[in-house]
């Protein structure tokens, strides 16, 4: 269905049924169907699989009309390794970490944001607003919460590098997350 028919056949269905909120998976452009957008590229974007940015706003738009709030998933804890989008933007490891200990994410084969790096955190706070200023998202899910805070999420020992005090949480993480 296209972001209009959303408008038109689901927004009336979920009122009739009493529902307050609509939860949406990530809508960003993702290159894999398979990860069902939970491997972004376009992080500004919502996929053109369903229409238009106008299409989207329009499916937002009519779901306040009804009464209803959105909430969408959204994915600021990995990225895909495609060479075509964030990973080495620049030639050098500009979003993530240069050791995989670190960077990697060997479950989703993807890389982890280097949220230490201000300017990685601003550009990830920047496209939460741009989600809630731009098309009037309500409120935000953020995916993978465990997989971002604590540094052996999914990893043995070896594999991962404790923090600044030994300890195994992500401090940069939870700062970005605070």
């Amino acid at each position: 269905m296209s972001y209009r028919e959303l408008a038109d056949q689901l927004v009336p269905y979920a009122k009739w049924m009493g529902f307050t909120h609509l939860e949406l998976l990530p809508i960003n452009e993702h290159p894999f169907d398979g990860s069902w957008g939970y491997q972004p590229t376009g992080l500004y974007a919502p996929t053109r699989r369903f229409g238009t940015r106008d299409d989207f706003r329009y499916f937002i738009d009519a779901a306040h009309a009804a009464g209803l709030n959105v909430i969408l998933d959204w994915v600021p804890g990995h990225f895909p390794t495609d060479d075509f989008a964030l990973a080495e933007f620049d030639g050098t490891n500009l979003y993530e970490h240069s050791d995989p200990r670190e960077g990697y994410h060997q479950d989703w084969n993807t890389l982890i944001y280097n949220y230490g790096r201000r300017e990685v955190s601003n550009f990830l706070v920047g496209n939460a607003l741009y989600w809630i200023e731009r098309f009037g998202i309500d409120a935000l899910r953020v995916d993978a919460v465990a997989s971002m805070i604590y540094r052996d999420y999914s990893r043995k020992e070896g594999e991962w590098i404790p923090n600044e005090f030994g300890g195994r949480e992500n401090l940069e993480a939870i700062e970005f997350l605070a």
